[in-house]
């Protein structure tokens, strides 16, 4: 390495000099390295703020038909109910279409159903009528089975001559579909990667082979509650035998149980 002195300096000078020009250019690598590490500490972090919103937006995005009892047929076609007066008549007033078919349990308290597919199977309707008998006051009455009518979505009307429908109810006009004696039953399932629960009216689960983390569901005497409590320490338990352990949302689960149940392989 080549040295450049100052020949009016004495040695002693020369040394000084560079000894002060070393410690500058060390203060300057110091800094630089300083903020070189800063500008990856804000990039982490703005990485890891974006990643929270993306999750944050994934796990709060819902489709409008979750707010609703819902389930998909043998076939993929929506099936969607309302939960209570209030939902039957959102549902029909502002996601039917025409020409789709209108489900309803023959009693008193009962979802109104829609399916929404035009051009729905026999099987589908089926599939859709247990849904519909299942989630009825016939499940609270401890009924085996209900008799379901459908109808296409244009013969319902919440309008009769003089007059208007109350909440949640509905005129019907023209010839219905009828299903006689529809059994209920329900399966509650759980997706173990998403850990979602859904439901599936038991004929179409059965006809499938019965596969997955799912639990049957027929009227019975022990209490919501506990029917909740239990469908999620089976879940819980399955997961763990699985290597998996999570923490499972209860709500969830005692949202989609019709009432008083009887918990059939828990």
């Amino acid at each position: 390495m080549k040295l450049n002195l100052d020949v009016r300096k004495t040695l002693l000078e020369n040394t000084v000099q560079y000894r002060e020009e070393a410690k500058k250019w060390r203060s300057k690598a110091q800094g630089a390295e300083k903020a070189l590490l800063d500008t990856k500490k804000a990039l982490e972090h703005q990485s890891n703020a974006i990643q929270q919103k993306i999750a944050a937006g994934t796990k709060t995005r819902r489709e409008w038909f979750e707010s609703f009892h819902h389930f998909r047929t043998s076939k993929g076609t929506l099936v969607v109910g309302g939960r209570n007066a209030k939902q039957n008549d959102t549902l029909f007033s502002k996601h039917c279409s025409k020409e789709e078919w209108f489900l309803h349990a023959e009693i008193r308290g009962a979802p109104a159903v829609v399916v929404k597919n035009p051009n729905a199977s026999e099987e589908e309707l089926q599939q859709a009528a247990q849904f519909a008998a299942s989630y009825s006051s016939a499940w609270k009455r401890e009924f085996g089975s209900i008799d379901v009518y459908a109808v296409r979505t244009e013969q319902v009307s919440k309008h009769f001559q003089g007059g208007y429908i109350d909440q949640g109810a509905f005129a019907i006009a023209g010839e219905r579909k009828w299903f006689k004696n529809t059994l209920l039953g329900l399966y509650v399932c759980l997706d173990p990667d998403t850990l979602k629960i859904s439901v599936k009216p038991a004929g179409l689960f059965d006809s499938a082979g019965g596969s997955g983390l799912c639990v049957k569901l027929l009227p019975g005497i022990k209490e919501k509650a506990a029917v909740s409590k239990a469908i999620k320490a089976y879940f819980a338990k399955k997961l763990f035998g699985q290597g998996k352990k999570v923490k499972l949302d209860e709500d969830e689960i005692t949202k989609v149980v019709p009432g008083d149940s009887t918990v059939i392989g828990e």
